[in-house]
């Protein structure tokens, strides 16, 4: 029995041993896998900062000043030829307003934009101007290429030759 003893020692004896390297190597690659997941967060969040801030002005997050989204002309909807027509008729002349996604009922007030000409309910636009400089449909500067001081003048010049729907100057 003595001798069964003596064999199974040195055996137990290795096995530990390499049992203790085993631990070392996956301590070691599992610290260097952390240490390289580190590195790459780092990076990109060091990349991801410089890029916001190297980002043109008109992809600001601010938006319109408040005289300038007051000078924009609002009218009462009217479904084209609303005039003569029964509802069923007019099937092809509503509107939805892209911002809500609701449908623009007749005489609700709208909005247009001058630059492009989309137009959307008084209130939506409003708020979307508030955080925006572009139209939400097509993206185009609201007030084209200027200053902030300069858009309540151009808002005036644009709009007043403009006629409301109803035909009034």
């Amino acid at each position: 029995m003595s001798s069964n003893n003596t064999a199974d020692s040195p055996s137990a004896s290795s096995d530990s041993g390499a049992n203790y390297f085993q631990e070392i190597f996956i301590s070691f690659v599992s610290l260097s896998s952390l240490f390289v997941v580190l590195y790459l967060v780092r990076w990109f969040l060091k990349r991801n900062t410089s890029t916001r801030a190297s980002l043109p002005e008109k992809f600001s997050t601010g938006g319109l000043d408040l005289a300038a989204i007051a000078a924009l002309r609002t009218f009462p909807y009217r479904k084209y030829g609303s005039d003569n027509k029964s509802d069923e008729e007019n099937i092809g002349s509503s509107m939805e307003c892209s911002i809500c996604l609701s449908a623009v009922e007749e005489g609700e007030i709208v909005k247009v934009l001058p630059e492009c000409m989309h137009s959307f309910h008084s209130d939506c636009v409003d708020l979307w101007l508030g955080g925006h400089t572009t139209c939400p449909v097509c993206r185009i500067q609201v007030l084209g290429s200027m200053s902030t001081a300069s858009q309540h003048s151009r808002v005036e010049m644009v709009l007043s030759p403009v006629r409301d729907l109803e035909g009034h100057p």
